[in-house]
């Protein structure tokens, strides 16, 4: 590669990552403008981020000087109310947390929980996920969404996940999420010189009969659910939180595999 490739190939990977967003602006409408004054938005946002993990003063100076948007401009994004929160839902969290530390589950499944008030086994797993929750308040939201049984013995899981229906916000900050993983994973791929760094597949057939679709989205969902199941099982063995006899004393990170499935197909009219 040359140098004159080399210094426009970013701008040629950003484009071809653009692609599939800018398709989606173009299915809702989003016109040009509104999509330059999200783009700034979402730089200086993520400029703030990376202010945050270095522990630095997200100042407008920084951040202008980080992103090239204009002064004025970093100053009336940051008095905006419209930035999106990343915080993760706490009843997910909780859900995933039931399902995978050794203290609530066993190979893979949910145990029942006994509920005694701030006492019991549900308020501790309630308090390993977080100190500020309030046992009864998730109990009354989980039993709202349908997620837990009363059972003999107590509190039953019902359901693998959460998955808000009815949000498109939530579906959208989740995909988020998973676009920025996605992302890196390939990143990595293409620029380390470690060969086979993160898992990227794709099953693609482009010739398959619409009467057979919906029995390839069951045996999707459901092959995908038994996945992540053993997934969760096999990962709960290295993780702090899960499993007390992980090294307290040793450093952490993050790991995360994702899976989607769609069907390029729309139902006839």
């Amino acid at each position: 590669m040359s140098s004159a490739e080399a210094k426009n190939a970013p701008i040629i990977w950003l484009r071809l990552i653009l692609k599939p967003v800018m398709r989606f602006c173009l299915r809702n409408s989003l016109k040009l403008q509104e999509v330059i004054d999200a783009c700034k938005a979402t730089l200086v946002e993520a400029a703030q981020e990376e202010m945050q993990r270095v522990k630095r003063d997200a100042t407008v100076s920084r951040l202008s000087i980080m992103t090239g948007v204009h002064r004025p401009d970093v100053t009336r994004i940051l008095a905006s109310e419209d930035l999106v929160p990343s915080s993760e839902n706490a009843v997910a969290r909780l859900i995933g947390q039931w399902q995978g530390d050794l203290r609530f589950s066993s190979r893979g499944k949910p145990k029942v929980l006994n509920f005694d008030g701030k006492k019991g086994q549900f308020a501790e797993l309630v308090a390993s996920v977080s100190s500020a929750l309030n046992p009864y308040t998730v109990l009354f939201e989980l039993e709202r969404i349908g997620a837990v049984e009363h059972v003999a013995h107590g509190l039953k899981l019902v359901v693998r996940e959460y998955v808000k229906r009815g949000d498109p916000q939530q579906t959208f900050r989740y995909l988020s999420r998973d676009c920025d993983d996605l992302l890196r994973a390939g990143e990595e791929n293409a620029l380390s010189a470690e060969p086979n760094r993160n898992l990227h597949l794709q099953t693609e057939y482009d010739n398959v009969g619409i009467s057979y679709i919906e029995r390839i989205r069951k045996w999707f969902i459901d092959e995908g659910n038994a996945f992540h199941a053993k997934a969760r099982m096999f990962l709960s063995q290295f993780d702090k939180d899960l499993n007390q006899d992980v090294n307290r004393y040793e450093p952490t990170t993050r790991v995360v595999v994702c899976t989607f499935s769609r069907v390029d197909y729309k139902e006839p009219k």
